[in-house]
């Protein structure tokens, strides 16, 4: 087959460092675009994303010479960067060490978007340590909650 045809998407979640709620309604327009502006510039694409003040959920595509850590570390350094660079911005601002990455099937793509768009109404009644958890199950991502807390997954 002469041409390559690929098609990579991820539904990516990381957190603020120590669960610190930094992420205000009234940042976060600009913060998305700013994470959007990294994807595409990485030959991405962003298809929703999407948080509450201490996380974010990003569904995302990326090109077949991306490495996944690479985009994240992008995503995460360059916001991260913005955030405390910004006008009135928190100097001391930086998000959590690790993230959750998983893969997605096209088939699923308009649910995780539907998903993503509705994290504030998603977390009036849940909390982001329950959803992890029922995250990871999906998956089949075996864990203990005590080790993931104690890690700083939920903190």
């Amino acid at each position: 087959m002469a041409k390559t045809f690929a098609r990579i998407q991820f539904h990516l979640v990381f957190s603020t460092a120590y669960r610190r709620k930094a992420l205000s309604k009234n940042i976060r327009p600009d913060l998305y675009g700013n994470i959007a502006h990294t994807i595409t510039a990485r030959g991405g694409r962003l298809h929703a994303i999407g948080g509450v003040e201490d996380h974010l959920h990003i569904h995302l595509e990326i090109p077949v010479n991306q490495r996944p850590c690479d985009m994240v570390a992008a995503i995460k350094a360059n916001s991260s960067a913005w955030i405390r660079k910004r006008p009135g911005g928190d100097r001391h601002f930086r998000w959590q060490k690790g993230y959750s990455l998983f893969s997605v099937c096209a088939t699923h793509t308009e649910a995780l978007r539907a998903y993503i768009e509705r994290q504030e109404e998603h977390h009036s009644s849940t909390t982001a340590a329950k959803e992890m958890a029922r995250i990871l199950e999906r998956h089949s991502i075996d864990f203990v909650m005590e080790k993931l807390e104690a890690d700083g997954w939920f903190v």
